[in-house]
């Protein structure tokens, strides 16, 4: 991940799933985090867009830290039903 700027998720608010585009290069973690900061998820990307599927939990806001190394950003989103 070169450019930070450069990532987008979408749509935000969702039903759960979202969308990850930007400046992704593989190797880049992506981590979720529910409101308390519990890790609930963790995948390396293998592409320039990567789902995410929080479907399964429950409405509310979760976080999404996106980078590799010392190169992140910190997302937040929102699922509802």
């Amino acid at each position: 991940m070169s450019n930070p700027e450069s990532i987008s998720i979408f749509p935000n608010p969702s039903n759960g799933l979202f969308e990850i585009k930007g400046d992704l290069q593989i190797g880049t973690t992506i981590t979720i985090y529910n409101f308390l900061g519990e890790e609930l998820k963790s995948s390396l990307v293998n592409s320039n867009s990567t789902a995410i599927d929080l479907s399964n939990e429950n409405s509310g806001i979760y976080f999404v830290m996106v980078g590799v190394g010392e190169n992140r950003k910190m997302f937040r989103v929102v699922k509802v039903n």
